[in-house]
């Protein structure tokens, strides 16, 4: 019996957690208007274009990470010429300001 109303307890938390998209109504729509076997397979064919997206998502994802690995040297590279800029670029507001703060000078650049 205590068996019974997990199953029920548990099937209907995943009904109600179950995300209700346009695809999710377009199965249930042609489940209910057309059948089980059309519902089945609409399903299935939602299921294999997802799959697919998945696939194409995580191959791109790996030939990414061969092309980064590739070019480890030349990010470094890349990566620390801008943290040098940044730094200059920080490094010279700093002193612009300061200079700006000074009373005895006066110019239109601050």
């Amino acid at each position: 019996m205590l068996l019974l109303v997990w199953i029920k307890g548990v099937l209907m938390g995943i009904a109600i957690a179950a995300p209700v998209g346009p695809i999710a109504v377009l199965c249930i729509r042609r489940t209910l208007t057309q059948g089980r076997l059309i519902g089945l397979v609409t399903g299935l064919g939602a299921a294999t274009a997802d799959g697919f997206y998945g696939m194409v998502a995580a191959f791109g994802l790996a030939a990414l990470s061969d092309l980064l690995m590739n070019h480890t040297d030349l990010l470094r590279i890349l990566g620390g010429l801008f943290s040098v800029l940044f730094g200059a670029q920080y490094l010279f507001l700093w002193y612009q300001s300061l200079w700006c703060q000074s009373l005895w000078y006066q110019s239109l650049w601050c």
